[in-house]
């Protein structure tokens, strides 16, 4: 949820670095990635009862 509203509200915020909004594409994409393992370890844990 951090990563989309990074995404999506800090588009016009500079940092000498790095932009917030591409720290907040990472995260989206991170948390997708968990969402998506941890769906897949309780379908799996599902199967083996």
């Amino acid at each position: 949820m951090v990563g989309l509203a990074l995404w999506l509200f800090t588009s016009d915020v500079h940092t000498p670095v790095i932009t917030l909004r591409k720290v907040g594409v990472v995260l989206t994409f991170v948390g997708a990635a968990q969402l998506l393992y941890g769906a897949y370890v309780r379908a799996s844990a599902r199967g083996r009862r």
